[in-house]
């Protein structure tokens, strides 16, 4: 199938949700919400195994584990893909116990469970669903078909990143640690956590940013610890990745565009204790992406970090819209154009060989 499997169904459910004939119908948009979960939940989870550059790595990793003849133990102490990634080996060990060792449980399996993290956790969230359900589609959804165990990682960070936001620091901590069991990566998730559970002020803000622009200018150094630690990441250190830096720049827009309009929602609005700190932690996690984005615009290793630091638009741009009102329409057309490019570009040059679609059903 061509790109129109993705491409339709977000233009029509985009058209549905803010149409005037919906807009205030809760009842409506509610079921309109549930089919446009359920719709992109299916295609991910229905995938064949020749959609996504990586999904036939996944594919053999389980059929390895499936067929496995040791004790789970064994299993995670026989390679560094497994010993590296506890959480990710384990879960598939016991799902391939479950259900056995066909690919297919392990493409249903995998899928329903990207699918289910973002889904419900934007749901948990309720800052304007409409608005989070199109942005994750246009900015997250498409990699999840190549680097899947990536997005697992990013769920699970995200329910992390969101219980530190309401200071709830034991699953803040436990959905940290199985987000790194599932890709080491994901580690950087601890900063964020770090970073929701401060009290800001104004000056602390100016010094953390610049203590962020200071830390990029030694990302190197930091990679190199980071690899000493995780020896299967050492080649991502030297590797790059020029086919994304014109893209990413243009991403980096609506970060930038974004953490200018929270800085100035800090400046002049007048906001109560619980709102300022809401809005400074979001500026601040914010600005932490844009400088890894710009450090980091052809490092295959920080475009793989960045995935987990993307989805902050998905908090940031609702939280903009209700306390800005100056200039609102222009910041959305900017974001908006620049997803919906991102997005397109994605599916039209096949980026992680998402094309042909094609599902599994009917298939040996």
């Amino acid at each position: 199938m061509s790109g129109i499997v993705y491409i339709l169904p977000t233009l029509l459910g985009a058209i549905l949700l803010y149409s005037n004939e919906f807009k205030h119908n809760d009842k409506l948009q509610k079921i309109i919400i549930y089919f446009f979960e359920l719709y992109y939940c299916g295609l991910l989870a229905l995938r064949a195994s020749t959609v996504g550059t990586d999904t036939p790595l996944y594919t053999k990793m389980y059929k390895w584990i499936a067929n496995f003849g040791g004790t789970l133990n064994d299993l995670i102490n026989s390679g560094d893909a497994y010993s590296k990634n506890p959480g990710w080996t384990a879960f598939f060990w016991e799902i391939s116990n479950l259900f056995g060792e066909s690919i297919k449980v392990y493409l249903l399996t995998s899928g329903l469970v990207v699918a289910i993290l973002f889904f419900s956790w934007i749901n948990y969230n309720r800052i304007d669903i409409r608005a989070q359900l199109i942005l994750y589609v246009l900015l997250c959804y498409l990699p999840a078909f190549n680097v899947n165990r990536t997005f697992i990682a990013v769920g699970l960070s995200l329910w992390s990143a969101t219980f530190a936001l309401k200071n709830k620091k034991i699953l803040a901590i436990i959905f940290a640690g199985l987000a790194i069991s599932v890709h080491n990566i994901a580690i950087v998730i601890l900063l964020v956590d770090v970073l929701f559970c401060l009290k800001w002020t104004r000056k602390r803000l100016i010094i953390t940013c610049i203590a962020l622009i200071v830390s990029g200018t030694l990302i190197e150094s930091f990679m190199s610890i980071f690899t000493g630690l995780f020896t299967d990441y050492e080649g991502y250190l030297t590797k790059v990745n020029d086919t994304v830096g014109g893209k990413n720049v243009i991403l980096q827009v609506i970060f930038i565009l974004a953490a200018c309009y929270l800085w100035q929602i800090l400046k002049k609005n007048k906001l109560e204790e619980a709102e300022y700190q809401l809005v400074s932690k979001i500026f601040i996690v914010t600005f932490f992406e844009i400088v890894i984005g710009i450090v980091g615009i052809n490092t295959w290793y920080l475009q793989r970090l960045l995935e987990f630091l993307k989805p902050s638009i998905i908090i940031s741009y609702p939280v903009t819209l209700k306390y800005q009102s100056k200039y609102k329409k222009y910041y959305i057309a900017t974001c908006l154009i620049i997803l919906i490019v991102n997005f397109l570009y994605t599916i039209i040059l096949n980026k992680g060989d998402i094309l042909p679609y094609h599902t599994w059903i009917g298939e040996n």
